[in-house]
């Protein structure tokens, strides 16, 4: 390393290493912390603050903008010397999970962590997820405890899956699980939240491996006491559902990953039934159905029921929903639009007729798309997006000139556009599909085509 270095406030040189300061906690000081990053890259490149600069392609003088918002070009070449991620260094300068944890308003003066809490839980109970995420936060900052505030965290988490923001959900979990001071049972529920994240996050091989140490974690009686209502069943059907997805996209382990997926589907059912009664939680009913649906799916991708009787039974669910605003309960809608995105699945592996095909994927995923639109649920909408483009490409590829039979051209209008844009926001899997609609679609603007 070199012996020769230069403060980089003034540029002067000192005769020693420049000192990586101990960051205070929570701090909101995005040039201090602009500050700290450039000093440990240079102490860990062995270089001297010269050398850094000139590695980050700015004046020695002018490392830091006065401003502490540093250009993208800075943030990559911060990344490269650091050696980490460009989101990695992002998130070090907004302040990292505990920023975004923190930020808001503080607790009412005197407001007790179980007054708090008790706001949240009102707040979940009246679907007001803004609030949730507020209040829950809030508790977080009045916690006594670790328990409290993994608790307050768990509804923190809830607040933010509601509003499709699954990528912050997880990030609240991971952050509750690194609390030290929890009981068993709610790390079973924070882990088991996590393999659910990851399944709506489209990080199948996660969710597989998290749901199976919830599951072993359960039956090896190892969860600190009795498990909460429908958890080991929830648990198996995490873990068959992110099986289903891995069978249907790889032709690796397709026949053993759909084998186990309905083998874990046939013992979550009973369970996720006996735990809906018991209890009466919607979820746990939801659950259930969603499980049967991808139990069928599986079945009919290994051969043990006809496509086309399995297309005639979902087709028959959805008579139930044509007026999805008449259904009652209206909390089992999210479980047909799923039933919808497994037939979709099913037509667009197994249907060769192009005009069937065509049809009943048109309906299918109008249909979810119409449920997700109404309960707003934006795994739904990416699974419809994704599924339309799959559609048009797959019949374009079935006809030699390119053609779809009887489609008409890809038009998106503004609230087409909003949803995809949203759809993007939520699911970093996605935006690459995202960009794909975008680029083959006509955009309408004022009612004109572009």
């Amino acid at each position: 390393m070199s012996s020769t270095h230069a403060n980089l406030d003034d540029g002067e040189p000192i005769d020693r290493p420049p000192r990586v300061r101990r960051r205070p906690e929570r701090s909101a000081d995005s040039k201090q912390r602009l500050r700290e990053l450039v000093e440990l890259a240079t102490v860990y490149r062995g270089l001297s603050i010269r050398q850094t600069a000139a590695k980050l392609n700015r004046d020695v003088h002018n490392v830091v903008p006065g401003s502490g918002i540093p250009k993208l070009d800075l943030v990559q070449r911060l990344a490269e010397l650091l050696e980490w991620s460009v989101q990695e260094v992002s998130d070090d300068l907004l302040g990292g999970p505990e920023r975004e944890l923190s930020d808001g308003p503080p607790p009412p003066a005197g407001a007790s962590w179980a007054q708090l809490d008790r706001a949240a839980f009102d707040a979940q109970n009246a679907g007001r997820w803004s609030d949730l995420v507020r209040l829950g936060k809030q508790a977080m900052r009045a916690a006594t405890s670790g328990e409290e505030r993994v608790r307050s965290q768990m509804r923190v988490a809830a607040g933010w899956e509601a509003q499709g923001r699954y990528t912050r959900a997880l990030s609240t979990v991971k952050g509750a699980l690194a609390e030290p001071d929890r009981s068993k049972t709610v790390s079973l529920v924070l882990r088991l939240n996590l393999a659910h994240f990851h399944l709506l996050l489209g990080n199948v091989e996660e969710s597989i491996g998290v749901a199976r140490t919830v599951i072993d974690t359960i039956r090896s009686g190892r969860a600190g006491g009795p498990p909460p209502p429908g958890a080991l069943g929830f648990a198996l059907s995490v873990r068959a559902n992110a099986l289903r997805v891995r069978a249907g996209g790889s032709t690796e382990s397709r026949e053993e990953d759909a084998s186990e997926a309905i083998e874990l589907f046939d013992e979550a059912i009973p369970l996720l039934a006996a735990a809906s009664d018991d209890a009466r939680l919607p979820a746990l009913e939801v659950a259930r159905v969603v499980a049967e649906g991808g139990r069928l799916e599986m079945r009919t991708l290994l051969g043990q029921e006809s496509p086309v009787r399995a297309v005639e039974v979902i087709l028959g669910r959805l008579d139930d929903v044509v007026d999805p605003g008449a259904l009652d309960p209206q909390w089992l809608l999210e479980a047909y639009g799923w039933w919808c995105i497994f037939g979709a699945n099913i037509v667009l592996r197994h249907v060769s007729d192009e005009d069937r095909a065509e049809r009943l994927l048109g309906v299918l995923t109008n249909k979810a798309d119409e449920i997700a639109s109404l309960i707003g649920n934006w795994a739904l909408r990416e699974r419809v997006w994704t599924l339309e483009l799959r559609r048009r490409e797959l019949l374009a590829d079935r006809r030699e000139d390119g053609t779809i039979p009887g489609s008409e051209p890809w038009v998106l209008d503004i609230d087409d556009v909003r949803s995809l844009a949203g759809t993007m926001a939520r699911f970093p899997v996605f935006r690459e599909t995202g960009w794909q609609v975008l680029r083959k679609a006509r955009l309408v603007k004022g009612g004109e085509r572009s």
